[in-house]
């Protein structure tokens, strides 16, 4: 039996009225004009009511009505997309030129890792197969658990392309003395090399592969379980002069460092802090260090403050890494000028490092604050805020007010306040750059906070000034009336998603 809709009668009135006089501000009189219906269920109200209620009733009965369409509607568009899914794709496929579709399989291969997508795309049908077989890109990863027939394979494929090369899961010595041999002829079209480490660099020396002429990234990780003495060769394994090196570090454009120490060994980052002065047209930058902790014995010149502008840099840090660390690690960094910082918190539970996650202390005890770049994104996968003090400045004011080239901002962190309730006046001004600002899962956001910065910074501010954008997502702390209530006020300029 097919389903009553409540208020269906005064929705069709209401499209009625919409039709006839368009759609108008929401205080005009027209919409007083209401039609009760007292025999549907959902009616809570008289005759003798005033207009004003009754005005109600039948806007929350429409209400009603119209979203249980939309969710009918909803389900009817899901259902035929997934028939009409199939077809359109088929029909669009068979449609592509070839050359079109190759395209699209290299920009797929760019967003994917190892050979997974070069694997599922050659087995869909024969037509995918002879389009992928001729695309060189498709094939230029190639990973030491590789056999060496598929090596073969891989190049013979690859045309003149550059060739991204892995050193990881190799099983022995033996097979990646092999593994490196059989592509050494090929060395002057190497232009990535994953989890470069000691084993990797030792290799390399003894089978004489010495210069890597178009290299531009490296992925050097140290994953260490190994006797302390040896940590000296490996650090210093990327900043020191070989003869011929094996790696140039002015030709690098992306360099990516993870540090994995889970037995108390201890790291001293001046190698880094040499290699990175060493890499003159780097523009991506990842530091990782997981569970690490500090030891000095080496010194590195550090460049001018602000003054290596690079596209991206990726700072993650991971379980007990110390302070000192942390601190070492952002003055080895605070010579770049970042136009996208990222900056991953996970597991901190260390009480000082908790309370200096984004002080950088300088010799003349001032402080800078870390990161520091145009566009600045803070991700918390798990930070003990019992560490952080209360008398720390709240976050986004200690950004904003260090970091005057800030013009967006994105927060996933759940832990921490973002503007202080005493405020003052004058302390807006240091907003006055910032254009773009995301709230995605910050639990600890309040809606005193949210309309403080709808009123100062989108209300109040001066046309094309201000923010031109602010987004929150899953916060809990926040209302739907109150996200209501300021969409009401600023329109496009507020998206939200509960």
């Amino acid at each position: 039996m097919p389903k009553t809709v409540y208020g269906l009668k005064n929705l069709l009135t209401l499209l009625t009225r919409l039709e006839n006089r368009g759609l108008q501000n929401a205080g005009d009189e027209w919409w007083d004009e209401v039609l009760l219906n007292p025999a549907e269920p959902t009616s809570t109200v008289h005759h003798c009511q005033s207009p004003v209620l009754r005005s109600l009733d039948e806007a929350k009965r429409c209400m009603a009505a119209l979203k249980e369409v939309q969710d009918h509607l909803g389900k009817r568009i899901r259902f035929l997309r997934k028939k009409c899914l199939p077809l359109i794709l088929e029909d669009g496929i068979k449609a592509l030129p070839d050359e079109i579709l190759a395209q699209i399989f290299e920009a797929g291969y760019d967003v994917s890792l190892g050979w997974t997508f070069t694997r599922a795309v050659s087995q869909v049908s024969h037509h995918f197969r002879q389009v992928s077989l001729c695309t060189p890109l498709l094939w230029t990863r190639l990973s030491s658990h590789y056999f060496p027939d598929q090596v073969a394979c891989f190049l013979s494929r690859s045309g003149h392309k550059g060739l991204e090369i892995s050193t990881l899961h190799y099983d022995s010595n033996k097979k990646l003395r092999r593994f490196l041999q059989n592509l050494q002829p090929h060395s002057d079209r190497w232009t990535t090399l994953r989890h470069f480490d000691k084993k990797a660099e030792d290799t390399m020396r003894y089978i004489g592969c010495k210069d890597l002429p178009c290299m531009k990234s490296l992925h050097h990780h140290c994953n260490i379980y190994c006797p302390p003495s040896e940590l000296p060769s490996l650090f210093y394994g990327i900043s020191r002069v070989l003869s011929p090196r094996p790696i140039i570090h002015s030709r690098l454009t992306s360099f990516e460092f993870v540090a994995d120490f889970r037995r108390d060994h201890f790291v001293d980052l001046s190698p880094l802090g040499n290699a990175l002065n060493n890499m003159r047209n780097l523009k991506h930058l990842s530091v990782t260090l997981i569970g690490c902790s500090y030891n000095k014995t080496g010194r590195t010149k550090i460049r001018g403050l602000h003054s290596v502008p690079i596209d991206t840099l990726h700072v993650n840090i991971t379980g007990r890494t110390s302070s000192p660390l942390l601190h070492s690690l952002y003055q080895h960094l605070s010579c770049l000028l970042p136009s996208i910082a990222h900056v991953t918190l996970a597991d901190i539970r260390d009480i000082q490092t908790g309370e200096r996650l984004f002080h950088l202390c300088t010799g003349d005890e001032t402080k800078l604050i870390f990161p520091y770049g145009s566009v600045i994104n803070i991700t918390d996968l798990g930070v003990d805020y019992r560490f952080w003090t209360t008398t720390e400045v709240p976050l986004l004011t200690l950004l904003v007010k260090n970091c005057k080239i800030a013009h967006t901002i994105n927060f996933e962190v759940r832990g921490m306040s973002f503007i202080s309730r005493s405020i003052a006046e004058d302390d807006w001004k240091y907003f006055s750059a910032l254009r773009h600002l995301r709230f995605t899962r910050c639990d600890s956001l309040t809606e005193w906070e949210l309309t403080a910065l709808v009123t100062n910074l989108i209300r109040s501010a001066e046309h094309g000034k201000g923010l031109q954008s602010l987004e929150v997502f899953d916060c809990r702390g926040i209302s739907e009336e109150c996200l209501l209530d300021l969409s009401d006020e600023v329109g496009s300029k507020l998206t939200w998603k509960l």
